[in-house]
């Protein structure tokens, strides 16, 4: 993929993505596409060494899995996460860990009010 005049974009696998802002800061990469939340991590580890660049795009909130026929298993973790929201350590996690522009209001069971 290349526009007029331009070289083909060079996609390098890496093993792990923390080797990805390394590669930036090394200069051995001109760019990253991850999921928002990573990006912004990205950003806030490396001090102001990286910049997120454009808008985000075809979005989604992050699940959490359970095995199916766990009785009410499923609405536990429902409760809890809620329960997170609720008394604010949502946040602080989201906070502390730089990635809140993804932040969800409420839990929900496969999309549904929970």
């Amino acid at each position: 993929m290349h526009g007029r005049g331009q070289a083909a974009i060079n996609q390098q696998p890496f093993q792990a993505q923390t080797d990805v802002p390394l590669a930036l800061h090394g200069k051995r990469a001109q760019g990253m596409l991850a999921d928002s939340p990573v990006v912004d991590y990205a950003v806030a580890q490396t001090n102001g060494q990286l910049e997120a660049v454009g808008e985000a795009y075809d979005t989604a909130p992050y699940g959490i899995a359970v095995p199916k026929n766990s009785g009410d298993y499923a609405k536990a973790v429902q409760g809890a996460v809620q329960a997170l929201m609720t008394d604010g350590t949502y946040k602080a996690i989201l906070d502390k860990w730089s990635v809140s522009s993804g932040a969800i209001t409420t839990s929900k069971i496969n999309g549904a009010a929970g």
